[in-house]
This record gives C-alpha cells, structure tokens and sequence, in this order.
C-alpha cells in the first residue's frame, strides 16, 4: 500500500530500485528512520517481525493510534475542517488533547500544510488537496490490517540498531541527507551520518542505506559497494522540480549477493582521496 501522507525525502519514487535488494528470508526488518513508512508498507506480505523507529515523538504517536484505532482516527478527522485559520491556530496555540486527538491534529496539519511540514496551510488558487474523510478513514483501516504486528518504536536510530541486530535481521536505513539545505528537512552533519556508519559497519545483520550522493557522503563511504540513481524531486505543484543524484550503500554482505549490481564507491572526483581510492580498487 502507499504511505499515508507526503513525507519528504520519501522513498515512493524509488521502490524500483530499492525493492529487489531487500531480501525476504530475513527474520526482523527494522527501519531505523521510519518517516513516510514507504519501503515497508510497499511490502504486501509481512516479514515475520517488523520495526519501524522515528526521532519524531508526534510521527510515531500518528502511527501507533492509527494502527490501533482507525475507525476511531477517522471519526476525530471528520471534526476538523480545511480552513486557513483553524489552521493558524492550530499551528500557534498547540494545546494537550488526548491521544486520539493528538494524532488527528498531526495528519490534518501533515496533509493540509505545503511540503507536509506543517506550518503553511496548502490551499491556492488551483484548489486543495488536503484531508478527505472517506479517502483517509479508508488508507487508516487499510494502514491498521497491514501494520497490526508492527512495533513503533520512538528513539535513537542507532540505538535502535544495536537493540535489534542479529544474523536474522535487516535493516533499511534513509537517513536526513547531509547536503540538504535547500530541502524541507534538517540534515545530518558529517559526524552524524559518519556514526551511523560506523554502527552499521559492526552489525551482523544485513543492511541497506539511502543517501544523497554528495562529496561528503562519498568521504564518509568511501570504498564501500554503493549503486547509484537519479530521483526528481518537487514540493511544489508547479512543473519546477530538482532532480538529485541519489545512492544505495550495502552492507558488505548483501553487496555479495549483487556484485553486478553495486561498484566501489570512491569520494568526490578531484581530490587526492579519490585517486588513492582509485587505484586500490583496480
């Protein structure tokens, strides 16, 4: 199924790509960085256990009550209308409600704000786009069938790593980008993404990680397999769009498994890094 809302930096435009890395023998999928939900929810048939993790509290809390209460989710929707100013004051005055509440809030300011980041309301002059109760309350009940057995998880990516790691398990890993200032998200720092890696680099599960393919993050992975892509991008309706070089890492373990698909990854071209790189891999 499709994720239930926009998310940037979601991974719906590169399923193709990603999909027919992921195997299916693997006991636990975790993903570290849940965000859009799209690379597990892409998966009809559940693995037999699933994680799925996210720093942000409000995302998480969203899923859990939607995979609980879906009718219930989809009741307190009906009560909130498209309008600029409940939506201003939405974003202003945030007050405790209850749970249910809370995770209503969440979706209707997720699917009614630009970029899906909640904080201008999305309706112009073409029209809006936001929530529909019937199309919603729909995508919840479909959500609640396919995520019944998920845990939701709200912590440290990389905790969340070490916590599950076994020879059974893989994980897939999308990141914040560290070279995206002009994207609707905060971005990792090198010391970030460089941790992560280093985390990953000590499991003996199976892993996959997206990333943007930028100088830093060739630095960062330099010499390990990688593929890359190419992926356009838009948070606008317009025609304008940035299309971005993208790259899958893999563990050395499911590199094997592919080797006519991944090649050594070197760091950016020009430096003196990218030449010794160069010639240690031929």
């Amino acid at each position: 199924m499709k994720p239930l809302f926009p998310y940037p930096g979601g991974k719906s435009k590169l399923l193709k790509d990603i999909l027919p890395f992921i195997p299916r023998t693997a006991k636990t999928y975790v993903e570290p960085f849940a965000g859009g939900l799209a690379v597990l929810l892409a998966h009809e048939t559940p693995f037999p256990r699933e994680i799925a993790n996210d720093i942000d509290s409000g995302l998480i809390d969203f899923y859990r009550v939607a995979a609980a209460h879906p009718d219930a989710l989809g009741a307190e929707l009906r009560l909130k209308l498209a309008s600029r100013e409940d939506f201003c004051l939405e974003v202003t005055f945030p007050f405790v409600r209850t749970e249910l509440g809370n995770a209503a809030r969440w979706f209707w300011l997720t699917r009614t704000s630009f970029g899906a980041q909640r904080s201008h309301f999305a309706r112009d002059r073409v029209g809006f786009h936001g929530c529909d109760a019937d199309r919603d309350g729909a995508a919840f009940r479909a959500f609640s069938r396919r995520a019944k057995n998920v845990e939701f998880f709200n912590g440290d990516a990389r905790d969340i790593v070490r916590e599950f790691d076994s020879p059974d398990t893989f994980f897939f890993c999308d990141p914040p980008y560290v070279s995206c200032s002009e994207t609707a998200y905060d971005a990792f720092s090198e010391a970030d993404m460089t941790a992560l890696r280093d985390t990953l680099s000590a499991c003996s599960g199976k892993w996959l990680l997206s990333c943007d393919d930028s100088p830093a993050t060739r630095r960062i992975f330099a010499g390990f397999r990688a593929r890359e892509m190419k992926v356009r991008y838009t948070l606008a309706r317009e025609k304008s769009y940035r299309k971005a070089g993208e790259l899958l890492i893999f563990a050395d373990a499911l590199a094997d498994e592919f080797p006519g698909e991944t090649a050594l990854l070197a760091p950016a071209f020009g430096s003196r890094a990218a030449q010794i790189s160069a010639s240690a891999a031929s």
